[in-house]
């Protein structure tokens, strides 16, 4: 394994050097040498403009080292990659992750996350905005329910005292429930995914892949959102990267 990783390193056809590095990813999967070349194959394909198989290999160092000496750069990078897809949210959490983890000395990396995290503050504000309306949009809700059973409690009395004319009221529609899962990463292909929630399967989680593409890997199916958030703050306890999502159809 030294043997291929040190060809990797001198190859001069990137085509060589990431046919090395994809044999110790596969076949040396917990070897030392594993995390480097994660990062090395993160970094040739953005060079060649595949951002899929970029944030494919840089999720994949996040979940699998996540205390290694590449995590702030690759948190970094996945922050980058994820704020031009436009996934904004995902990508904050990210470039704070990078924050926690880079070393103090490393000044530049510091000041390139801290430059890439503008955005953040502005969507953190949107999103708390999202929620305050969430939480009206529930209050009203729950106004509307109570005057529609005070209503039908005086239709009720009303006819029980042989009222003629009961009020009318209109009932409301039954909503469905939301479910909330924790989401730890998104794949381009099946595969991927599936081999990530093995790994998360084998620490004790109930970790699940959604059927169509892109292939997420989440984790359980809470009727509370606040479940949800309770597990994502677990999972970062145990150094693993997620967000609240709202459960696709089972």
């Amino acid at each position: 394994m030294e043997a291929l990783y040190a060809r990797a390193s001198i190859a001069t056809s990137p085509d060589s050097a990431r046919r090395d590095y994809l044999q110790i990813v596969v076949d040396y999967s917990t070897s030392p040498r594993e995390e480097d070349a994660l990062m090395r194959l993160a970094q040739a394909a953005l060079a060649r403009g595949d951002r899929a198989e970029a944030r494919q290999y840089l999720e994949r160092l996040a979940v699998e080292h996540p205390d290694g000496p590449s995590r702030a750069e690759g948190a970094y990078r996945l922050g980058r990659l994820l704020l031009d897809q436009g996934e904004v949210l995902p990508a904050c959490a990210s470039l704070t992750a990078a924050r926690e983890r880079v070393a103090p000395a490393n000044v530049e990396l510091m000041n390139q996350i801290n430059y890439a995290m503008l955005p953040c503050a502005a969507a953190q504000r949107a999103a708390d905005s999202v929620r305050a309306d969430s939480v009206a949009k529930v209050m009203r809700a729950d106004s509307i329910a109570r005057a529609d059973s005070i209503a039908r409690v005086k239709a009720a009395a009303r006819k029980k005292a042989g009222a003629s004319k009961p009020a009318a009221h209109s009932a409301s529609a039954p909503s469905k429930a939301s479910v909330w899962s924790a989401q730890v990463a998104a794949y381009d292909t099946q595969a991927a995914a599936d081999r990530l929630a093995s790994r998360l399967k084998e620490q004790g989680y109930e970790a699940r892949v959604s059927p169509e593409r892109p292939f997420r890997v989440r984790i359980g199916r809470f009727a509370h959102r606040e479940e949800a958030v309770e597990l994502v703050a677990k999972l970062k306890t145990a150094k693993i990267d997620a967000i609240v999502v709202e459960a696709e159809k089972p």
